[in-house]
């Protein structure tokens, strides 16, 4: 009889152990909860505001209310103008709500000129910068006008109306973000000018095209 109460107590042991693992996991998974429903602070949504395109909104802004479901920033950009800007996190990205408007006549009315979204989702967290270029770009890219040369570490662009021996310049200093899928912001400097610059490349599928700015020709992969 000792020997069989022996062994029984040997079995209770492991099965503690292993009640306490779901305890454990639960308070991960709670931890994890709170971190994903954190409030957007004032700082954060200002940094969010500028990576989605509303940088010169952002004029006398003002925190008007910061819960862990939305944050909501006025601005007054321009004169009469107001703006309000709604963030609500969901997951890694946040929905941006904007209204325009203006306070013309001592009331606000709803109107937009200024040719943003009214809607507009981003990601909470601003993709990490990475030195040289990313690899789907390593090739050489031609318009009608323009035509760019992506190494490892450096690009060469060229006006293709003039040709490669009077123009070609490289950019030097390269870093990039990866935005999404097929879509890259890149920045360079060029010691000819002096000047750094800052663009966004936009792959096609089978990455056999090129989109840069609204004022960029699509270019077309040539190696």
């Amino acid at each position: 009889m000792q020997r069989l109460k022996g062994l029984r107590r040997g079995l209770v042991l492991p099965v503690a152990v292993v009640l306490l693992v779901p305890a454990v996991s639960s308070i991960e998974t709670s931890m994890n909860a709170q971190a994903a429903t954190k409030a957007i602070s004032f700082k954060q949504a200002k940094s969010i505001l500028k990576r989605g395109g509303y940088g010169y909104e952002l004029q006398l802004p003002h925190l008007k209310s910061e819960s862990a479901k939305r944050t909501v920033i006025t601005t007054l950009p321009g004169a009469r103008s107001k703006d309000t800007f709604t963030l609500v996190r969901h997951g890694k990205y946040v929905k941006i709500s904007a209204l325009f408007g203006t306070l013309d006549g001592g009331h606000f009315t709803k109107y937009n000129n200024t040719g943003l979204p009214t809607h507009k989702t981003v990601l909470a967290k601003a993709p990490a910068w990475h030195t040289g270029t990313p690899k789907v770009l390593r090739h050489k890219w031609v318009s009608k006008t323009y035509g760019w040369h992506f190494y490892k570490n450096h690009v060469v662009t060229w006006d293709r109306t003039i040709g490669w021996v009077a123009t070609a310049h490289p950019w030097i200093n390269v870093t990039y973000q990866r935005l999404s899928k097929n879509k890259y912001k890149t920045h360079v400097y060029c010691p000819r000018d002096g000047r750094h610059y800052t663009a966004t490349w936009k792959l096609s599928p089978k990455h056999q095209k090129i989109y840069g700015s609204k004022n960029t020709e699509t270019a077309y992969r040539s190696n």
